[in-house]
């Protein structure tokens, strides 16, 4: 299923780190997803997932959108960036990364 998922993704505008993808999953489905956690959202490269319970079954609604937010300098995932006043061209997630080194 991530395959299918991850080879929509790419064949898909925006692609990669660019994308926000909204997905749709069956009861069975929703729940593999979400045990995943953001593991799904690194499996399907993209900077943002939207995943959501719906009925049928399997993959029922796929979306990919832009993301909103502005390229990290770091991980290339477009997030909110500047909420580290000593590094403001990297996302919340990378500023705590470098302020532990």
């Amino acid at each position: 299923m991530l395959r299918d998922l991850r080879a929509q993704v790419a064949a898909g505008d925006p692609r990669d780190f660019e994308a926000r993808v909204k997905i749709g999953a069956a009861n069975d489905l929703y729940e593999q997803l979400t045990a995943l956690g953001d593991g799904l959202r690194e499996a399907l490269g993209v900077s943002y997932v939207d995943l959501e319970r719906a009925d049928g079954s399997g993959v029922v609604s796929f979306e990919q959108v832009r993301a909103d937010g502005e390229k990290c300098a770091r991980c290339w995932k477009f997030r909110e960036l500047g909420s580290d006043q000593h590094e403001p061209m990297i996302c919340t997630p990378c500023a705590n990364v470098v302020r532990a080194l």
